[in-house]
């Protein structure tokens, strides 16, 4: 939900700058007084620092946060780089917010915050896991991974998009793990990601090269591990 006056201050700073990009910070709540709360707070000091879409991609986005309404963009930045959505798939922001990012010149980042996300509200996607998500979360992993291929990227920004697909990763085996309980539906999944992206791999560090042995030649066996490894985690 916008926070009251929160949007005047954005979109005057961003078209006095004619930046690509200018994302703004936001706060979190689950309890409907605390949203009212919230979205009527009073900001007064509107501090930002311009950079650059490859420092704004190195310091700021968080792999877990790819959320497209904390951001303003510009219209000409994004029909010139043919930015769009996934369709008809959840998690589309994480692709998008990661190809905008890395194709930006200018760009802001602000303390100034937007919007109220209202976490765990009904319908939310991160409020429930199925199977169609697991396989649009494999979409979504796939179309990431294809960014690598974009040209002049640093060995600092193919690191970190490295390790920002690794965290999509695993965060599709965890919530996968946490809703499925037969072993050949979590296969399914292992098998359509390889599908979709058949030269994924991770490759910083024994943990990541191990896993992409065991998941790609393996997978059974890297159910197995991930279920005992899960077991731990809950207890």
């Amino acid at each position: 939900m916008l926070i009251d006056n929160s949007l005047p201050q954005l979109l005057e700073k961003a078209i006095e700058s004619q930046v690509d990009i200018i994302v703004a910070d936001f706060l979190v709540s689950s309890n409907s007084k605390k949203i009212e709360n919230l979205i009527n707070i009073k900001q007064e000091r509107f501090e930002f620092k311009e950079k650059t879409g490859e420092e704004l991609f190195l310091e700021d986005l968080n792999p877990n946060q790819c959320y497209v309404w904390r951001a303003l963009y510009r219209n000409k930045f994004i029909r010139k780089n043919q930015l769009s959505f996934v369709p008809d798939v959840y998690y589309q922001d994480v692709p998008f917010t990661h190809e905008a990012y890395l194709k930006a010149n200018k760009c802001i980042k602000t303390t100034w915050n937007l919007n109220v996300y209202r976490r765990g509200r009904q319908g939310a996607a991160t409020s429930s896991f199925n199977k169609k998500k697991a396989l649009d979360f494999c979409t979504v992993i796939a179309k990431t991974w294809e960014l690598r291929l974009l040209p002049n990227l640093t060995p600092k920004v193919l690191r970190k998009l490295n390790d920002d697909i690794y965290a999509s990763f695993i965060a599709t085996i965890y919530a996968s793990l946490h809703i499925f309980k037969d072993t050949s539906t979590l296969i399914e999944i292992l098998d359509n990601l390889k599908q979709k992206a058949p030269d994924l791999k991770f490759s910083h560090g024994i943990k990541q090269k191990t896993e992409t042995f065991l998941f790609r030649s393996m997978p059974y066996f890297y159910i197995i591990l991930r279920k005992l490894h899960w077991k731990c985690i809950k207890h």
